[in-house]
């Protein structure tokens, strides 16, 4: 039984290694190297030398330093990338390419400021919730501040910041963008410190939400403020929905 198997086995390995198999894998071979050797000889001629640079960034000196001069043809994509995301994390994407007979095209996808976190300044982040850059003094014009308080994270730039309170803050930001309130109203600060008691201010009133249903939450808020309230407030201090399911579950705390 032992040498009929042996047999078999014997068959498949002469099938498998025939001359003709033997043949294809020397002409792949010969066909790879071929085509490195072709590379190689294109590259010392010198041409097709990058000697432009087509990009929408301003790109650094010594990356420029670098690509000039290099083959268009060998030249290694890959640490140009490494380099510019390194450099500049307000880039979410870089796409680079060759466009022959000379230029290498570097084009750029820049994250865009979403909120801004309130601790020792400002720290401006996306909506992917990476750090952007610092201001000390004054907030980045036109996009919302969120106060968590105590957050015990870093905030190095190009860093993402991971905290639930955080994405809850951002899921009122995005409901509160679809309504009609922050057309109406000055709403540029949210505290979200407590988990449970997410809250944002509409001009001086204190609008508690909570953590969840933010869209009815704020659809009720919007029809209390049109009909019943006629979109005044200078006697209102706090209005709470935490617990809202209808009007009747909003709560109201009058200015004494």
């Amino acid at each position: 039984m032992r040498k009929k198997r042996n047999r078999k086995f014997n068959k498949k390995q002469r099938q498998l290694f025939t001359p003709r198999v033997y043949t294809k894998i020397i002409n792949t071979l010969l066909l790879l190297l071929g085509i490195a050797a072709l590379v190689v000889y294109i590259s010392s001629l010198g041409i097709f030398q990058v000697d432009t640079i087509e990009t929408n960034i301003s790109v650094d000196r010594d990356v420029v330093k670098e690509i000039k001069g290099q083959s268009l043809v060998s030249i290694d994509v890959r640490p140009i990338y490494r380099k510019i995301s390194k450099r500049h994390p307000e880039i979410k994407e870089v796409y680079i390419k060759k466009k022959f007979p000379s230029t290498l095209v570097i084009d750029v996808l820049r994250r865009k400021p979403f909120a801004q976190l309130k601790e020792d300044g400002f720290y401006v982040l996306d909506k992917d919730g990476v750090v952007l850059e610092k201001r000390r003094q004054n907030p980045y014009p036109g996009i919302f501040i969120i106060e968590l308080g105590d957050y015990r994270g870093s905030f190095n730039i190009g860093k993402t910041v991971h905290d639930k309170r955080l994405y809850l803050a951002y899921r009122l930001i995005r409901e509160l963008k679809k309504s009609g309130l922050i057309n109406k109203f000055k709403i540029d600060t949210i505290n979200a410190a407590s988990l449970h008691s997410v809250s944002f201010f509409m001009g001086d009133v204190n609008i508690i939400v909570g953590k969840d249903n933010f869209h009815k939450k704020l659809s009720l808020l919007e029809n209390l403020l049109d009909r019943k309230l006629n979109n005044k407030m200078d006697s209102i201090r706090y209005i709470d929905l935490r617990y809202a399911s209808s009007d009747d579950n909003i709560y109201i705390g009058n200015k004494r």
